[in-house]
């Protein structure tokens, strides 16, 4: 059977699958797929990894589009809390991550927390950016900064709907600094 306990190799599969059946709008079949591959890697790795990380935001991501936001809040900090004990808080993933968390928070209406999951994931990624800008040419720094995750969009539409005056501060900083980073490591060489 193609998700049989047994079959570990078939997971990727699996959960692609699940992903793709999200995407074309298949809520129930995508939701029977994605919780069948959860159980399957609960019970047979019973590890902490990186692809039980992925298929939590998976269907994280699904429980959002069902309406199901407080379920999918709990599997993001779960995959969040796996990502950060593999990879450390400043991974991409990490960021993605409280990226779906911030988006998540905003349609709770929890507006604090949205914000400084959103702001995290921005420091994060900046921090994430500037390592690796050390190593790239100026065209690839360029082009990596336009595609790494950035939490600035969520930070300044919730200061738009919230103008708090620490919090715009705190906003204003993290685009400016955003702006800046590819550009000060260009003036440094």
């Amino acid at each position: 059977s193609f998700l049989d306990p047994s079959r570990f190799d078939l997971e990727p599969a699996a959960l692609t699958l699940g992903v793709i059946l999200h995407e074309r709008g298949k809520l129930e079949e995508a939701d029977q797929v994605l919780t069948r591959v959860l159980d399957v890697r609960e019970a047979g790795f019973g590890l902490r990894n990186r692809e039980l990380a992925a298929n939590l935001i998976a269907l994280a991501e699904l429980r959002i589009d069902q309406g199901r936001v407080p379920e999918a809040v709990s599997m993001f900090e779960e995959a969040l809390e796996i990502v950060e004990e593999i990879f450390g808080p400043g991974h991409f993933m990490a960021s993605e991550t409280r990226l779906e968390l911030s988006r998540s928070y905003s349609l709770l209406g929890d507006w604090q927390a949205a914000f400084d999951y959103a702001l995290q994931a921005e420091l994060d990624a900046g921090e994430h950016l500037r390592m690796m800008l050390t190593g790239l040419s100026e065209r690839v720094a360029l082009r990596y900064a336009t595609t790494r995750p950035s939490g600035l969009d969520q930070i300044l539409s919730l200061l738009v709907e919230h103008p708090e005056a620490e919090a715009i501060r705190a906003g204003f900083d993290a685009l400016i600094r955003s702006r800046a980073l590819v550009l000060d490591e260009m003036a440094d060489r």
